[in-house]
């Protein structure tokens, strides 16, 4: 795993060398690593982040369910294994932290800690959790030396496979945007985000996901004296058939994709419930739509 940042690393130094300013003025303040860490449901087969559905104790037992359901039953006994679950889950993203915080040149080279594809509101409990421990360590000096481990800007970026969280309600329904961004915002349950996210969801389904989102927005602004900052990577919106294992190209790619996620991008800068705007693409975007949304936000207020 630690190679992975060193990859990073050694990418951004060549993208210095290569555009370095004839004077010998780079651009290194501009140039960001985010640590990647995925859901524990990346590390299943089939990964489940986009469905949720966890083992015991990581969610519920499923071997003599009637109906598949990533939702723990609304009882004593199943409120009790969502906490054995958050518990669980929450050691699995301390662990993988600490990995990468213990040793001092990978952490040095990181910015931000991306925690993304998060497709159940527990594991965004447990995560906060995770952190919380994580700054609790660093403060009684249990990890690095000089203040190297010290925790960096962090995300929690949640998906939205066709519009809709993946976590159930027990009743029927899904949770909601709103509920969803509540859960990483405002919800007492752990250390306090730096920023809320969406991934891997579709381009077509982001305003509808920001409208809800953004009362929880103001309520971390009301609680927490600052607005947070908003994440977005959405799809290019090709659609994966697994029965082929082939991508279907979908309505909006290159200079489509990149206007219609531009627009997006400054409607959210200007709104006044974010802070900032950290913009990208996920799944089959590429160089080309990057850079035509680099150029349409261009004239955008400042990220």
């Amino acid at each position: 795993m630690l190679k992975s940042v060193s990859l990073a690393k050694e990418a951004k130094q060549r993208f210095l060398e290569e555009t370095a300013h004839p004077n010998g003025l780079g651009a290194a303040a501009d140039v960001r690593i985010a640590l990647s860490l995925g859901p524990f449901g990346a590390t299943l087969s089939p990964a489940q982040e986009f469905d949720g559905f966890y083992p015991p104790p990581f969610g519920p037992d499923l071997s003599a369910a009637g109906e598949k359901t990533n939702a723990f039953a609304d009882s004593q006994e199943g409120q009790t294994q969502e906490a054995v679950a958050i518990d669980a889950l929450a050691d699995f993203h301390y662990e993988r932290l600490r990995i990468f915080a213990e040793d001092e040149e990978t952490w040095a080279a990181v910015d931000f800690i991306a925690f993304e594809t998060v497709p159940l509101r527990r594991e965004v409990y447990a995560i906060r959790r995770a952190v919380a421990r994580f700054q609790d360590t660093q403060d009684i000096g249990g990890l690095g030396t000089g203040g190297i481990s010290k925790m960096k800007p962090w995300w929690i970026s949640t998906d939205y496979p066709e519009g809709r969280y993946p976590e159930a309600k027990v009743g029927g329904g899904h949770f909601s945007a709103s509920e969803v961004a509540g859960a990483v915002l405002q919800d007492g349950r752990g250390a306090v985000v730096w920023a809320f996210g969406v991934n891997c969801t579709d381009l077509g389904f982001l305003p509808g996901i920001l409208d809800e989102a953004r009362s929880m927005a103001t309520k971390y602004r009301e609680r927490h004296g600052k607005r947070p900052w908003l994440v977005l990577y959405p799809n290019r919106g090709d659609v994966y058939e697994p029965e082929t294992q082939t991508w279907r190209k979908g309505r909006q790619e290159g200079l489509q994709w990149a206007e219609a996620m531009g627009a997006i991008v400054s409607e959210s800068l200007q709104n006044g419930f974010w802070e900032g705007v950290v913009a990208g693409g996920c799944c089959k975007t590429g160089p080309g739509e990057i850079a035509r949304l680099a150029e349409a936000l261009l004239h955008a207020p400042t990220l």
